[in-house]
């Protein structure tokens, strides 16, 4: 769609302003950056298809990388917030942070509404 003179000169006399607080921005987009790799987005995606609880020994077959590339992928999906951990004897299973993911979902939608 072609914005017309008119439109163009309405929109520069606007006074643009953002709703969201910098941190707040900061936060956004440091989570929406771990969710741009598609081995992150699969682990996840995985993470939520089966009831939240999946044993980090079998990422390694649904991505076809090694262990330690898991572990990385992993650890930055931890330290957003997106992903929680918890053993069971010697297992580490993996769930979805429903709050932040929730969350996250929010701020999207108030960013393009």
């Amino acid at each position: 769609m072609d914005i017309t003179q008119k439109e163009k000169e309405h929109n520069r006399s606007k006074n643009i302003t953002c709703e969201i607080p910098g941190n707040q921005l900061k936060s956004n987009a440091d989570r929406f950056k771990a969710l741009s790799n598609p081995t992150r987005l699969k682990i996840l995606s995985a993470i939520a298809k089966y009831n939240n609880s999946v044993c980090g020994c079998d990422f390694e077959q649904l991505v076809d990388i090694k262990q330690p590339t898991i572990s990385h992928h992993i650890k930055i999906l931890m330290d957003e917030g997106l992903v929680q951990s918890y053993k069971e004897s010697t297992w580490v299973y993996y769930r979805i942070n429903p709050e932040i993911v929730l969350e996250l979902m929010k701020e999207l939608k108030k960013l393009i509404a």
